[in-house]
């Protein structure tokens, strides 16, 4: 078996340099070396560079000047967004329906779906007569936006009801652990007491208390929402890897149902 495994890696070696030499000699240069554009340092320490290429054309496609690769082919990703919002200016729409600079920095560029985005992108739909229902993407979770926001007295209050609510069954979060559970109730309980006899987070100590506790209840819901987990094993009776994704709730929900089976 060893000596078998020696000559099928033998004749890959040999078939793959064979391969490379007759390949177009352009293939090995796929991806040009991109030039230096920006240095972030820490004092005298360089910490982090970044690369890319840029060229400047002109109407006719002449190249005007260029950095890196000017031939190098690439995806233009979100950058394509300002070209795209061209014609809500060009024709007068973004005027007629009396878009803001704001509403119309949204059109041109990505965002967080944070509530900053949402607000203006749903002022935006009722000022043309639409409504969410009419986004063909639909909606998405906001990045970067935790379960609990314990900032300020008013956004905890609101936050800690929502989840509260999620933890019930068929919430998002109804499949923490009763251990877990319990740490949240308890964390939720301890930042309730101190708005109560503060106020506000004015000293140090309470800035550290209340925020040790919205972290520990965020770190216990975000392994217990519904994003999804995936697996990849050998399927019983078969010799071949199958990844299989589902939400983190119908996988416990599963577990649980055998269970009580």
């Amino acid at each position: 078996m060893n000596l078998c495994n020696l000559w099928m890696a033998l004749c890959f070696f040999v078939a793959s340099a064979f391969l490379w030499q007759d390949a177009d000699p352009m293939s090995s240069h796929q991806i040009p070396i991109a030039e230096p554009l920006v240095e972030v340092k820490r004092g005298s320490i360089t910490e982090s560079r970044h690369r890319g290429h840029i060229v400047v054309v002109d109407p006719e496609g002449n190249i005007i000047a260029s950095l890196g690769a000017p031939e190098n082919v690439t995806y233009l990703r979100s950058s394509a967004k300002p070209f795209q919002a061209l014609p809500l200016l060009i024709t007068g729409a973004a005027d007629r329906f009396g878009f803001t600079d704001r509403e119309v920095a949204l059109a041109c560029g990505s965002h967080n779906g944070e509530p900053i985005h949402t607000e203006l992108a749903a002022s935006m739909l009722k000022k043309i007569g639409l409504g969410p229902d009419a986004l063909h993407c639909g909606a998405h979770e906001p990045y970067g936006e935790k379960p609990l926001d314990a900032n300020t007295a008013q956004t905890f209050q609101t936050s800690a009801a929502s989840v509260r609510s999620e933890m019930r069954p068929g919430g998002r979060y109804a499949f923490v652990s009763p251990a877990e559970r319990a740490r949240i109730d308890a964390a939720l309980s301890d930042i309730d007491k101190v708005y109560a006899e503060h106020g506000g987070l004015d000293g140090q100590d309470s800035k550290v208390r209340v925020f040790n506790d919205q972290e520990l209840v965020n770190a216990i819901l975000e392994r217990r929402d519904e994003r999804t987990i995936c697996s990849n094993a050998v399927a019983t009776g078969s010799l071949v890897r199958v990844t299989k994704c589902a939400t983190y709730a119908h996988e416990f929900g599963t577990r649980d149902a055998s269970l009580r089976d």
